[in-house]
């Protein structure tokens, strides 16, 4: 369910059992940091982060990009970000 609006996600029409934070062992959501951290762990030194951002900077408006960005910071990964436009990107007001 959408926390803000209420509404309730749209699910895949698949077969595939469906598991939310009921079943926390089972629940796919909220794992990204965890899987970052175990493959960084995995791989030290090869393991990098690419991030594509899009003409419009939705990426930035995205709850789960922020937490991969965060997180890639925390484990002091090598961190590319990707502007298909760099002509979006505000210029800085600092003096």
């Amino acid at each position: 369910r959408n926390s803000v609006t209420g509404k309730i996600f749209p699910l895949c029409s698949c077969n595939t059992a469906k598991h939310f934070h009921d079943h926390l062992d089972a629940c796919e959501i909220n794992k990204l940091d965890c899987l970052m951290r175990s493959l960084s762990l995995s791989s030290v030194g090869r393991f990098r982060q690419i991030l594509a951002v899009d003409e419009n900077l939705h990426f930035f408006r995205r709850a789960w990009a922020i937490v991969e960005v965060v997180e890639g910071w925390k484990l002091q990964m090598d961190q590319v970000f990707i502007i298909r436009d760099e002509s979006v990107i505000p210029a800085s007001k600092a003096a």
